[in-house]
């Protein structure tokens, strides 16, 4: 249910909203994010623009924090949000 909630943040370009989800996702609720969970999130931070990529890294961070575990297909979308972060990262260092 909460991956869904995240991946419509997503979708809506709420970015806010899914950090405010993921973050409840174990106060309020008492629900472990896994790795859909901060991919999905990281993800919706990093938008269209990229402007956000701190952020999105931040959570990267956090999820290493937390054991989250990437394996198998996991990883590879753990790789494309590093891969997109970085890319953002770039553009912005152009745009200056």
């Amino acid at each position: 249910m909460c991956n869904g909630l995240l991946s419509a943040c997503e979708t809506a370009g709420q970015w806010q909203r899914a950090l405010t989800i993921l973050a409840e996702m174990a106060e309020k609720w008492r629900l472990q994010p896994d790795l859909i969970s901060y991919v999905t999130a990281m993800t919706a931070i990093n938008g269209q623009d990229g402007d956000n990529w701190e952020v999105a890294l931040q959570l990267l961070h956090c999820m290493g924090e937390n054991q989250v575990e990437a394996r198998g297909g996991g990883l590879k979308g753990v790789s494309f949000v590093a891969f997109d972060l970085q890319e953002a990262r770039k553009k912005k260092k152009e745009k200056s």
